[in-house]
């Protein structure tokens, strides 16, 4: 079972928010400041998943972002808490 207890997070209170394009895609939409001097940055052009998991399931910090283990880390908090702790919380199996 999942432990769901709330646990300290060094996540600033407030991160900026700015708006960028993504050429490679063609898409405008909003990004973490610190991510829009990226080359080609993914921006969240729909419901705000993109900027959630980028504050919430990397725990390594933003600086971190885009490395491969950062994101296999990420992949695996994604996947804590979305599936495993949702399921956990609605009673699925």
């Amino acid at each position: 079972m999942l432990n769901l207890q709330a646990t300290r997070v060094p996540v600033p209170a407030t991160l900026p928010v700015t708006i960028a394009e993504n050429e490679d895609y063609g898409q405008t939409g909003f990004v973490l400041a610190a991510f829009a001097d990226m080359d080609d940055a993914l921006v969240d052009f729909g419901n705000g998943e993109m900027i959630a998991h980028d504050i919430v399931e990397h725990l390594n910090g933003l600086g971190k972002v885009g490395t491969l283990h950062d994101e296999l880390i990420a992949l695996g908090a994604m996947y804590a808490v979305r599936v495993i702790a949702y399921k956990e919380l609605h009673d699925q199996t």
